[in-house]
């Protein structure tokens, strides 16, 4: 007997089915390349693709650094797929083919399939008031252009629609990229933020599908800034704030910055630069060591070089005893002062035990078995002798009720063995004993010496 379609269970539709179908796709796309690498990877390529174990391996939806597999439940059963990194699956399911492979190589498999996913859902365009608070937030990563004090300085951006791209991945890293459309109508991808990480090759994939041009190097900028192999220009309106941004690529004007209208540069030129944190423009003097524009009555000298303000606080200091200014390299703590290296070897002294210095005015270095030691080393690791009131490391003995080093014990007292005491001067012993057992001695024991009768 034939059963009626109503006899049958309704068929399951399993939430996020179409993304996991997705994520599967696109997974056979990005392993593509094991096809041809070598007869190794082949049969990884094709173990995968044919399904072999029926785990419908894809890029996992949830983070997008490991993949996702069925195991022991629906292929498009979202909740239940099992999330591991590929280096591990490829280990686990296929112990035949991986044989052969060596971690190394596993994690450039995984480095260049990870590379090869879908991007499309990592990136976002921004424009407008969405740059502000990006800014604000400090989306990919903090500089000097973030944080909410710099609004001002971003309305270049906004008022002359450049676009901010920002990508972020599922454990919540981001990144960053200014997008400008420059004169020629070319779309010039700016320094990406971070400047290194996995991030920097999705972003050229991202430019390249979409047809944009990418920065030569991601660094500060300095001399001519190709973008595409060429220099471009970008003709803006002068912000409302007056205050401009940190600019890395299009760097450059010969225009008046607050002339209203002015084109910018990525080609070094004669004129201005943008290369100031606080709003400002610069006729080409930076700071010696981080390159932020330094106007005329800003920043400090120091050997020849021009520094700004935070740079040159952080980078040097003024001697406390000479008052001569040095790099903190070059400093020594002497006494909880800062003393220039100068001064510290000409004006104080090292101890020897704890190895602080201390200035020699202060008369804090006492000698302890000929070495140079602070006065709280000799207290708290010598002894003082009594005698010849020097501190020693040795040990200390009594004479007569006071304490005497080595050397003062043998140069200025006799031992007697009847009483087994040193003395200084005559011992208190009867003499009728002393000549009994001839044993008294002076300095160093001797056997058989007669010290007095």
């Amino acid at each position: 007997m034939n059963k009626s379609r109503s006899t049958f269970e309704p068929r399951i539709t399993h939430p996020r089915r179409v993304e996991v179908i997705q994520s599967r796709v696109g997974f056979l796309k990005a392993i593509h390349w094991l096809k041809n690498h070598s007869e190794w990877t082949n049969p990884l390529y094709w173990a995968i693709k044919q399904n072999q174990n029926s785990h419908y391996l894809g890029f996992s939806l949830d983070d997008t650094t490991r993949i996702a597999y069925s195991r022991g439940c629906h292929r498009h059963d979202y909740k239940h797929r099992t999330v591991t990194t590929l280096g591990r699956y490829i280990k686990k399911s296929f112990p035949k083919i991986a044989e052969g492979f060596t971690d190394s190589f596993l994690e450039y498999l995984t480095s260049k399939t990870f590379a090869n996913q879908p991007i499309d859902n990592f990136f976002t365009i921004l424009e407008g008031n969405a740059i502000y608070e990006a800014y604000a937030n400090r989306v990919g990563e903090k500089s000097c252009m973030t944080g909410s004090n710099n609004r001002d300085k971003l309305d270049l951006y906004v008022e002359n629609d450049v676009k901010l791209v920002v990508y972020r991945d599922d454990s919540g890293d981001s990144a960053r990229a200014l997008l400008w459309e420059t004169d020629e109508g070319d779309h010039c991808l700016d320094r990406i933020y971070p400047n290194s990480g996995a991030h920097i090759e999705k972003f050229y994939r991202y430019a390249e599908t979409k047809g944009w041009l990418c920065r030569e190097g991601n660094g500060y900028p300095g001399g001519n800034i190709l973008i595409g192999g060429h220099t471009h220009e970008v003709t803006v309106s002068t912000p409302s704030s007056g205050e401009y941004p940190y600019l890395d690529s299009f760097h450059y004007t010969d225009d008046d910055p607050s002339s209203g209208k002015i084109t910018l540069y990525t080609k070094e030129i004669d004129g201005y630069a943008f290369d100031s944190v606080n709003g400002s423009w610069s006729n080409g003097q930076v700071c010696a060591n981080c390159d932020c524009a330094i106007s005329e009555d800003e920043g400090s000298v120091h050997n020849r070089d021009t520094y700004c303000d935070d740079c040159y606080s952080e980078l040097f200091c003024m001697c406390e005893n000479c008052e001569d200014t040095e790099s903190v390299d070059d400093m020594q703590e002497v006494g909880g002062a800062s003393w220039c290296s100068h001064c510290a070897q000409n004006n104080a002294t090292q101890c020897e035990k704890c190895g602080e210095f201390y200035p020699d005015s202060a008369g804090n270095i006492v000698e302890v078995d000929g070495d140079s030691w602070c006065q709280d080393c000799a207290d708290n690791h010598a002894s003082w002798c009594e005698r010849c009131e020097e501190y020693t490391t040795g040990e200390l003995t009594d004479v007569e009720g006071s304490s005497w080093c080595r050397a003062c014990l043998d140069d200025h007292t006799t031992y007697c063995e009847v009483c087994q005491e040193y003395f200084e001067g005559e011992c208190n012993c009867p003499p009728e004993e002393v000549v009994e057992t001839g044993v008294v001695t002076t300095g160093v024991v001797k056997t058989g010496e007669v010290a007095h009768v």
